[in-house]
């Protein structure tokens, strides 16, 4: 303010016919058409404002990439969490296998749908196909891929109607589950990948139970991507101990040899 008059005051004294008001006012009008020639011929260009992460915890990626998310991270998805970001909005934080953690303005529902897209899975048949062999219609298991199966789980209250309250995990990419002991509605915890924990409202039994329906749908949806499979009738554990007895094999055959 003291310069803008001050050098209203020297234009006065240079021109004393001019009112000292006309002067301010040449003044201001000087200055924001200087700004204006400024702005259009790109003197701060490539300055951008630094964004700056909102999260709370450790470990959540500081570098919002625009774009889709679900492209980048459909082959190391971890979970779909809902949260309400410092804006209030409903978003969700996207974990990965790596133990990355990505904040998305959209909601769980878009990039749930987003993920069935880029698989080209129709959700609702494959809601409708699970729940004919589980034999119930809540909560039930999303294969979307040989290697994918998402579950869906209570991780939170919604505000709204429409918020939605379920996280979609990979069981794939649960390291513990641990008992919740005097924490509200929350009754059970599941780690991640990263020490990343996520806060469920249900006990670990229903949890447990819900990661092996998971399992069993993965096992249904690659067998009919490969007709006259037998992979549902073996499980995780068997062919862990064909492995064991094929490296047991080698490892004898080399010490024979040498």
């Amino acid at each position: 303010i003291l310069l803008p008059g001050h050098l209203a005051v020297v234009i006065k004294k240079s021109n004393p016919g001019i009112p000292l008001l006309t002067s301010c006012l040449y003044l201001l009008v000087s200055c924001f058409l200087h700004a204006v020639w400024c702005a259009g011929c790109g003197v701060n260009k490539g300055r951008r404002p630094v964004r700056k992460c909102q999260c709370a915890s450790p470990g959540r990626n500081p570098c919002r990439q625009r774009g889709d998310p679900m492209e980048r991270w459909k082959d190391c998805l971890a979970a779909l969490v809902p949260y309400y970001n410092h804006d209030g909005g409903n978003a969700t934080l996207i974990f990965t296998c790596s133990g990355d953690i990505i904040e998305d303005r959209r909601t769980v529902k878009w990039n749930l749908r987003r993920l069935a897209r880029l698989f080209s899975v129709d959700l609702e048949a494959a809601r409708r196909n699970q729940g004919e062999f589980l034999h119930y219609s809540q909560g039930l298991p999303l294969p979307l891929s040989p290697n994918l199966v998402l579950v869906p789980l209570k991780t939170r209250q919604a505000v709204g109607k429409n918020d939605g309250c379920h996280c979609y995990l990979n069981p794939s990419a649960v390291v513990d589950l641990l008992e919740a002991k005097e924490q509200g509605n929350v009754r059970s915890i599941i780690v991640l990948p990263g020490e990343n924990r996520i806060p469920c409202h249900y006990t670990l039994k229903t949890v447990r139970k819900r990661l092996r329906d998971g399992a069993i749908a993965l096992e249904r949806h690659r067998a009919a991507l490969l007709p006259g499979s037998t992979i549902p009738q073996v499980s995780s554990q068997d062919y862990r101990k064909l492995l064991e007895q094929l490296v047991y094999t080698l490892v004898a055959g080399a010490r024979r040899e040498s």
